[in-house]
């Protein structure tokens, strides 16, 4: 009984991690397609799509979800793209101006990138989970995504940490890169995600929202 349970565990397990890499591999595929630029925004809001429905334990087809939602969010996820990239730009910019000013106004100016850069950070972090999780304005996604990401800042920690673990597996085992980049990642980001999420969601029961 019990040998039957861990070959049935493992198989599972098996024909899970197949997915997980097949899944990978049409968000490579589908941003090559888009030419890099424009397709790993879009590809990456199908890869989210896929992995939110295989969380809430729907069986879908996996080709078809992936590629309905690429083209469905393809304007609309690089519009948002586009203006994350450029935040991203501008906050990079002003890091490079800082480095060559000295004095007091050096130390200010650090301080409130710092800060910056962390808000940046928290947002991107949950942009995509609620993007797949909620229907929203376009920029309600980014005030949505700071709002979970400081209002649960446990698992914000504790989704940077567990990132970490993983690029770490990957810089060490280079070779499951093309199976599990950035697949493994949007993972760990959706499982903590989905949790925040319901996190919240208590909050607003508690307080009779």
């Amino acid at each position: 009984m019990e040998a039957n349970w861990a070959t049935g565990r493992l198989y599972r397990f098996s024909h899970w991690i197949m997915k997980l890499a097949y899944v990978n591999l049409l968000w490579i595929l589908f941003s090559i397609l888009g030419l890099g630029v424009l397709g790993v925004f879009p590809a990456t809001i199908a890869l989210f799509t896929v992995l939110r429905k295989w969380e809430m334990d729907e069986d879908i087809p996996i080709f078809q979800t992936f590629f309905q939602t690429y083209k469905n969010e393809f304007l609309k996820a690089n519009v948002l793209g586009i203006i994350l990239s450029l935040v991203g730009y501008i906050l990079y910019f002003n890091y490079i101006y800082i480095t060559v000013i000295q004095g007091t106004i050096q130390l200010i100016l650090s301080i409130v990138m710092l800060f910056a850069a962390i808000l940046y950070f928290v947002i991107v972090l949950y942009l995509f989970q609620v993007y797949v999780h909620y229907d929203l304005k376009l920029f309600q996604y980014v005030r949505y995504s700071l709002f979970i990401g400081i209002a649960n800042p446990i698992h914000t920690i504790l989704m940077v940490a567990l990132l970490a673990l993983c690029a770490f597996f990957l810089y060490v085992v280079p070779g499951f890169l093309p199976f599990f980049f950035p697949s493994i990642f949007a993972l760990v980001m959706m499982k903590v995600g989905l949790v925040s999420f319901e996190k919240i969601i208590e909050k607003r029961e508690k307080l009779g929202m």
